[in-house]
């Protein structure tokens, strides 16, 4: 089922979840700096879905500067406006554009806010590597399915909803799919969902590009599927490690 492809040049990697201060994702994170095709790539690291984490911002910089050889910038827009003509210049700059996790409803809000949704955008049409965990990889489809609403809970109960994506990569994502099939209230989201969904596991990413697919994974066992709502459950089917979409 062809539900990934769409108005993209550059690589983008969606990566389903993983603790990459621990090196969980570390395989994955090797695969997107080789795409970039250069000696010490330049990336940039978006936090906004965390909130600009700052810790965030210094495990990035620890694993992709440090160990895997990246030159690392970071753009924070909650701590303060940067302004339209940093944001330019700092995603001109990037060979690679990588969005943390967190969450998706405040990123597409504060991006859209400040127009780098349209930045970013115009960056992989010339061929910048897009890339993220989580949030960050939701935000490259059309929609995804999100725990969102658990940020504002604030402990209480909550429940999965359809979060807008820029729509680079058609169709709906989930990610943590692995994690969360232990939690009723996604069951029961899936369940009740119409059309298919790209879902990923924790440790698992599929890296799209002129209309080909391959899925990574940093873990055995992880891996990707189509999830489909059907007669009150759901379907899922998993994906072959490479094909054309």
């Amino acid at each position: 089922m062809a539900i990934v492809q769409g108005p993209q040049r550059g690589p983008i990697v969606v990566i389903g979840g993983g603790e990459i201060r621990e090196g969980q994702t570390l395989a994955i994170d090797r695969e997107i700096v080789a795409l970039a095709g250069k000696p010490r790539p330049r990336l940039l690291f978006i936090p906004t879905a965390s909130g600009d984490a700052e810790g965030y911002t210094a495990t990035i910089r620890e694993v992709y500067g440090k160990a895997l050889g990246c030159a690392v910038e970071e753009l924070a827009l909650l701590r303060a406006d940067p302004g339209r003509g940093v944001m330019e210049a700092l995603v001109d700059w990037a060979d690679i554009v990588y969005v943390g996790g967190g969450d998706t409803a405040l990123l597409m809000k504060t991006w859209k806010a400040r127009g780098l949704d349209v930045l970013l955008k115009e960056a992989n049409a010339t061929g910048t590597v897009l890339a993220g965990l989580s949030a960050g990889s939701i935000c490259w489809f059309e929609s995804g399915i999100s725990d969102t609403e658990a940020f504002a809970a604030g402990g209480g109960p909550w429940e999965y909803s359809l979060v807008q994506g820029l729509g680079l990569l058609p169709g709906r994502h989930g990610p943590h799919h692995d994690e969360r099939l232990a939690d009723a209230a996604y069951r029961a989201y899936l369940a009740a969902s119409e059309g298919p969904s790209l879902v990923l596991d924790s440790c698992a990413a599929l890296a799209v590009q002129a209309g080909a697919y391959r899925v990574l994974a940093s873990r055995p066992g992880a891996g990707a599927y189509i999830v489909q709502g059907r007669g009150g459950d759901f379907s899922q089917e998993a994906l072959a490690p490479a094909g054309r979409l």
